[in-house]
């Protein structure tokens, strides 16, 4: 089960504690921020069960829909709580994608971006295909508005990290272009561009 909560904005965290099984969780388990203030968890296993659970704020601030032993009782693959109110299905968010425009060294034969969106990385560097111009393209899916870190390889040892380790680009907004250890961003080359 999928457990969408967003607490109050007050809370600097969110956990969840959580009956499955007819098991209780040992203590609150934390959940992940996933963005606008929705936090994230996934229950391993509730054998299709009814699930009981409360959250907190890893203080001694509870929500336990109304007072202790009321708890959240619910069923199902996904469950989103929110001001007291449950739903069974998850949040929407509107996608914010980045299409990534990069011009490597002549010597290049491919280009690879690594970035950081929604404070994750994305595991590892992602082919980027061949467009016009020598510039390579690459669309990060979901940015969420937020500012994207980014680095460039060949493929092998040879990175453009913006002047070195841990500089990285860092950037938002809907494009970027970076060539020449310059970047601009919200713009697309000008070069005849294959689909």
């Amino acid at each position: 089960m999928t457990v969408w909560y967003k607490p109050d904005s007050s809370w600097k965290t969110a956990k969840v504690h959580y009956q499955a099984n007819g098991k209780w969780t040992g203590s609150a388990q934390r959940m992940t921020l996933y963005r606008n203030g929705w936090y994230r968890y996934t229950i391993p296993d509730t054998a299709g069960g009814q699930v009981r659970m409360a959250f907190t704020d890893g203080g001694s601030v509870w929500d336990n829909n109304g007072g202790q032993g009321k708890d959240y009782r619910v069923s199902g693959s996904v469950v989103s709580v929110s001001g007291g109110k449950v739903s069974y299905s998850a949040p929407s968010f509107d996608e914010s994608p980045m299409t990534v425009w990069y011009k490597p060294d002549s010597s290049w034969k491919t280009a690879k971006v690594n970035y950081q969106a929604n404070g994750k990385w994305s595991g590892g560097a992602q082919q980027m295909e061949a467009s016009c111009g020598g510039w390579y393209r690459y669309t990060i899916p979901d940015t969420a508005g937020g500012q994207v870190r980014m680095a460039f390889t060949d493929g092998g040892s040879v990175w453009d990290n913006n002047g070195g380790q841990g500089k990285d680009y860092r950037v938002s907004g809907d494009s970027v272009a970076v060539a020449g250890g310059q970047m601009i961003t919200d713009v697309t080359p000008n070069c005849t561009i294959r689909q």
